[in-house]
């Protein structure tokens, strides 16, 4: 049975923001970090998903692309959890901190679904990087599917702005 914490979409959110802004000294670089983290919602829901992660590629800011690399990072082990997979809220520590690399593992394709052939066995499930733009644009998901997701990343970028509040200075005017 797969069990799901309604805190894990939180817990995840507030340890990987938290990580990022103590691992971000300047403070006009934490700025623009809160900046993005407040905007992904209303980005997500006027332009949607796919151009949010096709966004990922066009910012110049670095510290804006860390963010939403963080952000589909979260996505990616929500979205790929297996009824195996461990859900419930864990602190972040230096040894089991998942990084946003181009090294990610390749995941497992989804189980067989009705009314749909398995995909092929050499294609990587994955939200990151430039991968995750072609898992977004192929026919990995329907259409269905592609709007359950874009309904998890809203969940997501809402915790997101929360945290990004809680966590990040408030700025002067």
């Amino acid at each position: 049975m797969f069990t799901y914490d309604p805190r894990t979409i939180s817990t995840k959110v507030y340890c990987q923001l938290n990580q990022l802004n103590a691992q971000t000294p300047a403070d006009s670089d934490k700025k623009e970090q809160k900046s993005q983290a407040v905007e992904l919602y209303t980005y997500i829901a006027t332009w949607g998903l796919l151009r949010l992660k096709a966004e990922e590629f066009a910012l110049s800011q670095e510290n804006k692309q860390k963010v939403v690399k963080c952000f589909f990072q979260i996505l990616e082990d929500i979205h790929f959890a297996t009824p195996e997979t461990d859900l419930s809220p864990q602190p972040v520590t230096p040894s089991n901190h998942s990084s946003t690399s181009a090294n990610q593992p390749i995941r497992p394709n989804p189980p067989n679904q009705p009314n749909r052939p398995n995909p092929p066995t050499n294609i990587v499930n994955t939200l990151l990087d430039r991968a995750g733009l072609d898992y977004l644009t192929n026919d990995n998901l329907s259409a269905s599917e592609y709007l359950g997701l874009t309904g998890l990343a809203l969940e997501v970028a809402r915790e997101f702005a929360f945290w990004a509040e809680a966590i990040y200075p408030k700025s002067d005017k």
